[in-house]
């Protein structure tokens, strides 16, 4: 979500200098944009084929992954022409999004009971967490001149926002007693434990 948020600032910092205009630092941006959120896909998908393969089920993945590769070609085919390199982007996001839809559907044929009330509450709860962080980003982006010409004020700025929003995360999903902050919590004790989902 911090991705998608402040692309324009980030790929700023990184490649605009020389002949990398401004206008492809926008153009650049955007891509990473699409690809940021294409990313809560592929994490999802990680997760359900590790627990196919635990199955021995290893078909699931493979007929999940031949879906996704027969749409993100069609879909390149119509948007590419359209939208250039942003429709291939969108084509990829898309057929992951459908990956993760047929391993999900799998999922809840072989274990019916994996969305329980408290599974769900806590997806909730990490969405409104995520939608926290995209409104403190916008906000910032809003207040401090990212468009400065001075590095060192740009890196700051953008740093600035990234602490803003792991604070706003952190305090959202608090608020909302999410188990993940105990986690987070476990993850940086002596142990470097975390406790699973319930």
């Amino acid at each position: 979500v911090f991705l998608a948020a402040v692309s324009e600032p980030i790929i700023r910092i990184i490649y605009q200098r020389g002949k990398f205009t401004a206008q492809d630092t926008v153009s650049v941006a955007l891509l990473l944009t699409v690809y940021a959120f294409g990313m809560i896909f592929l994490s999802w998908q990680d997760i359900l084929n590790k627990f196919f393969y635990s199955m021995q089920k290893s078909v699931v993945p493979m007929i999940a992954a031949a879906s996704g590769i027969a749409v993100n070609l069609i879909l390149s085919l119509i948007l590419s022409p359209f939208m250039g390199l942003t429709g291939l982007a969108l084509s990829t996001v898309i057929a992951g999004a459908l990956m993760t839809l047929i391993l999900s559907l799998f999922t809840l044929k072989y274990t019916k009971n994996i969305f329980k009330k408290d599974f769900t509450a806590e997806i909730l709860k990490l969405i409104i967490g995520g939608a926290a962080v995209f409104a403190a980003c916008s906000l910032m982006l809003r207040v401090l001149n990212f468009n400065t010409a001075v590095l060192w004020q740009s890196i700051m700025y953008t740093l600035l926002t990234f602490a803003a929003a792991l604070a706003v995360y952190l305090g959202v999903l608090f608020i909302l007693r999410s188990k993940s902050i105990n986690n987070i919590i476990n993850l940086f004790g002596k142990g470097g434990k975390t406790d699973d989902i319930q």
